[in-house]
């Protein structure tokens, strides 16, 4: 196994470890918001290598924002990106009625993350969001992207949004 194999096999180790740990905690009786909020974090990590736990990642922020979470606004902008990340590999599998409705819920959420220190990352993401909800909409309709719009969104997503939405108004796609 290479060095980086075996560093992300610890790392994947090490998450699913604190995964049990706070389940455990969880089944003492111990339900608190500061609980559920680590489990999101663990679980949105893990969601890098299985996409599914962003989906019990977005249960565990609902569950600590349920509680009253003291850091509300950190906990909308994790709940906001495993959205966006599930939007994403729901638009990779054609789900593209199920990722705008991700999108949707990605900005509400990015929406409530008003801290200074994300501002700027809340409005990248929220570019992201729009964007990829466009690229559904586009997919849902059945047009097909050619490759020159899909290395302009490789390159620089926010002119590709610009000539996407153009094509779209002007009833192109």
């Amino acid at each position: 196994l290479s060095e980086s194999t075996t560093e992300e096999q610890q790392k994947k180790d090490l998450l699913n470890q604190a995964i049990e740990d706070l389940n455990a905690i969880m089944k003492l009786g111990f339900e608190m918001p500061e609980v559920y909020y680590r489990l999101g974090e663990a679980n949105r990590k893990l969601g890098e290598y299985w996409p599914e736990k962003y989906k019990e990642a977005i249960e565990n922020y609902s569950n600590a924002l349920e509680l009253n979470f003291e850091n509300s606004k950190e906990c909308f902008f994790q709940r906001g990106d495993c959205y966006y990340n599930r939007a994403t590999d729901l638009y990779i599998s054609n789900e593209y009625d199920k990722a705008m409705d991700y999108c949707d819920k990605a900005k509400k959420d990015f929406d409530r993350a008003d801290l200074p220190e994300l501002q700027k990352e809340v409005v990248i993401k929220l570019e992201d969001v729009k964007l990829l909800k466009l690229y559904a909409f586009i997919g849902k309709k059945g047009s097909i992207m050619n490759n020159e719009y899909q290395e302009l969104f490789c390159i620089d997503r926010y002119q590709a949004g610009k000539e996407l939405k153009n094509l779209v108004t002007e009833g192109k796609l």
